[in-house]
């Protein structure tokens, strides 16, 4: 049994697309335009007509981490961010609307310091100070290996360009000799406890709002 799907936006990968589809006994068999696959199906082939709507073959994992979703609707969104001053502006903003959310310190997600127009460095503590020096800060990178801070959070941490690194990750040692904010992996886990996790009760209301979005 033969059917071909066409005129049709079949999804091969990321922002590549067929026109057609043709399927035997319920495999794919060929993928191509219209015209090239009418020649190539039987006398009873059943054609449907898809009016340029999306088929998308099997399943696609989106990876989607649902509690990190509801985490990131309770903090402040750096995804996109063109630059430095503009995670200081967000962070600024967030902490000014969200008093409460903000009494025991700012988590920040989703920067990506590629994506920076101009100057693509990495933030550090300097530029976590100029969102505050009172409260503690982390900002996050979009891929959750890496952590900046400023400096009070290092403060609370309790370490000095002395100290003894984590096993597994690392802080690294400004020119002054006393750790510039930046923190990679395991060493991110201990940075993140210098502000109170949220409750069961908390991730329960964002796993909740984060399926509903």
């Amino acid at each position: 049994m033969e059917t071909l799907f066409y005129n049709a936006k079949v999804y091969l990968e990321r922002e590549k697309f067929a026109e057609a589809v043709l399927v035997r006994d319920g495999i794919i068999a060929k993928i191509g335009t219209g015209d090239e696959l009418l020649k190539e199906a039987g006398k009873d082939c059943k054609k449907i007509d898809c009016q340029k709507k999306t088929i998308i073959p099997g399943l696609n994992d989106s990876h989607m981490h649902l509690l990190v979703l509801g985490e990131s609707l309770q903090t402040v969104k750096l995804t996109n961010s063109k630059s430095i001053d503009e995670i200081i502006e967000r962070c600024r903003k967030f902490i000014k609307e969200n008093p409460e959310l903000s009494k025991n310190g700012v988590f920040a997600i989703g920067w990506n310091q590629d994506l920076f127009e101009g100057d693509k460095r990495i933030p550090n503590r300097h530029d976590a100070d100029k969102i505050s020096t009172e409260i503690p800060i982390i900002l996050r990178r979009v891929c959750g290996h890496q952590m900046v801070s400023n400096t009070k959070a290092i403060e609370m941490l309790g370490i000095d360009g002395s100290s003894e690194q984590y096993e597994g990750g690392t802080f690294e040692i400004g020119e002054d000799g006393y750790p510039n904010g930046i923190f990679t992996e395991n060493a991110c886990r201990h940075l993140r406890k210098v502000i109170p996790e949220f409750s069961l009760e908390d991730r329960e209301r964002m796993a909740i709002e984060a399926m509903k979005l």
